[in-house]
């Protein structure tokens, strides 16, 4: 849901306020890098997004496994995550609909997947359909636009032109057009 690295932190202005006893905006850069730092310290929770998973930042990194055939569970530092109230809340809210990304700041983006998003249309609602249950298909996809970004795909020119007749095809269904006149990538013929 969110390329940033952690939460629970207090808001940067008061952090600000307490360092350095300006306000954020008044700020240079290195004291900004220096905020930033210290709120990463004081994270509460931390996203592994490669994982798709929330850890607490006091994790025990071990857990008890009463029956070697049951599932593991979390330690209790990171069950105890999901009772904070600003994990609660950084959960309430909404992911901004795809014309609206372009108004996210830069530092709460991951910039694979915003260049990713920008390069095909629709990419982002079908990330964000993908859930926990597809948690599979969600890192493959991810994977996917990391290798599209770093070129390992760029000879894949057939692969690259069904992905884009496909998405082509379904934005224009969903547009109530037809497929006539639709241009199909020249590595189909």
């Amino acid at each position: 849901r969110t390329p940033v690295r952690g939460g629970g932190a207090p808001p940067r202005h008061l952090i600000a306020l307490s360092l350095y006893g300006q306000r954020w905006i008044l700020l240079n850069r290195a004291q900004r890098d220096r905020v930033r730092t210290a709120e990463a310290h004081q994270y509460k929770w931390l996203n592994r997004l490669s994982l798709h998973a929330v850890f607490s930042s006091h994790c025990l990194k071990t857990v008890r496994l009463s029956d070697p055939s049951s599932t593991l569970q979390p330690c209790t530092a990171c069950w105890s995550v999901k009772s904070l109230k600003a994990f609660k809340n950084a959960l309430r809210h909404e992911t901004p609909d795809e014309e609206n990304l372009k108004f996210v700041p830069h530092e709460y983006r991951e910039k694979e997947l915003g260049d990713l998003y920008l390069r095909y249309h629709g990419l982002a609602g079908l990330v964000k359909t993908v859930r926990i249950p597809y948690f599979f298909v969600a890192k493959m996809l991810s994977d996917f636009a990391r290798g599209v970004l770093s070129g390992v795909y760029k000879d894949h020119e057939v692969l690259l032109g069904a992905i884009k007749a496909i998405v082509t095809t379904k934005q224009r269904d969903a547009q109530g057009k037809s497929m006539r006149g639709m241009q199909y990538p020249s590595a189909f013929d």
